[in-house]
């Protein structure tokens, strides 16, 4: 997946119709995005996506085979992709929703031009490496703590959350536990819970 300003941005563009992806092709000549794959149907999308290790899929909601919405379901699942982005003729509420729930950063509504189609994928793109690399972030913490007693767990936590060293975090405990009257122990029960909250 792209992870510097100098790499391209690699995308996968699913239509059945074949004029929609030469438009497509055409309007992301010159920008930060490249094609890593078309395709005309949702399975060979994901199997693109499998194959290409691209870092976005741009589908469109009704193809034959599998659908748009199935094929990102699938990708983002399995961690295909950084993000998808739906394509549809209709902009009715149903259509929105139903990208929403199979979980797509955004959608551009057919016909669409240059400006608009890059602000969507820009956005989308931004956003879901942003929920990416904070949840790998978070699996990277929650897999350190694991094995740790409460009062280290604790500390960890404020550690990354604050941007403390470790003796400046059980100072943090301490004075926390101080002010609210409450043993360091319940502190640091409460700290995890609310991070646990978090990252669920």
């Amino acid at each position: 997946m792209a992870d510097n300003a100098n790499k391209k941005i690699k995308l996968i563009i699913a239509d059945d119709d074949i004029s929609i992806r030469r438009m497509f092709r055409k309007f992301i000549d010159g920008s930060v995005y490249e094609i890593a794959a078309e395709a005309s149907d949702g399975m060979s999308a994901v199997k693109a996506a499998r194959e290409t290790k691209a870092d976005m899929a741009v589908l469109d909601i009704a193809m034959p085979v599998m659908d748009g919405l199935a094929a990102s379901k699938i990708m983002l699942e399995e961690g295909l992709v950084y993000c998808t982005v739906m394509l549809t003729s209709f902009e009715t509420k149903d259509y929105v929703e139903s990208a929403i729930e199979c979980g797509a950063e955004g959608y551009v509504t057919k016909p669409f031009y240059r400006e608009q189609l890059l602000s969507v994928l820009d956005t989308s793109f931004e956003e879901s490496k942003e929920k990416y690399l904070l949840k790998k972030d978070c699996a990277n913490l929650k897999r350190k703590i694991e094995s740790k007693d409460l009062s280290n767990k604790a500390k960890l936590i404020i550690m990354e959350s604050k941007k403390l060293d470790e003796n400046e975090a059980y100072t943090y405990l301490r004075e926390m536990s101080r002010r609210k009257g409450i043993s360091v122990e319940t502190v640091a029960e409460l700290i995890i819970a609310e991070w646990e909250n978090r990252v669920e």
